[in-house]
């Protein structure tokens, strides 16, 4: 099997979407319309499914460490440019 380029803006993505669960992290995320996570909760379900990806490599054509690593690199912002914690907010008991 021959590897392929891949080009997306999906690992920016959940770099976005990390942040926006650290900034807002009692809004709600409807997944499909119709299931409403908060936004911490949904982003760690992506976080998983993605690492669950990666790791099984089942899905061809998906670039799931891309996925990963825009949500590390969002982390690592969050840490040491604003000095927050998102795995602490996502915690934090309210």
């Amino acid at each position: 099997m021959a590897l392929i380029p891949v080009v997306g803006a999906s690992g920016a993505i959940y770099g976005l979407l990390l942040a926006y669960a650290t900034l807002f992290p009692d809004s709600v995320i409807f997944i499909f319309g119709m299931f409403p996570l908060k936004a911490p909760v949904a982003v760690l379900l992506f976080a998983a499914i993605a690492l669950f990806s990666q790791l099984s490599n089942t899905s061809v054509g998906v670039a799931h460490l891309t996925h990963l690593a825009g949500l590390i690199f969002g982390y690592l912002y969050f840490r040491i440019r604003l000095g927050e914690d998102p795995l602490r907010i996502f915690f934090r008991r309210r």
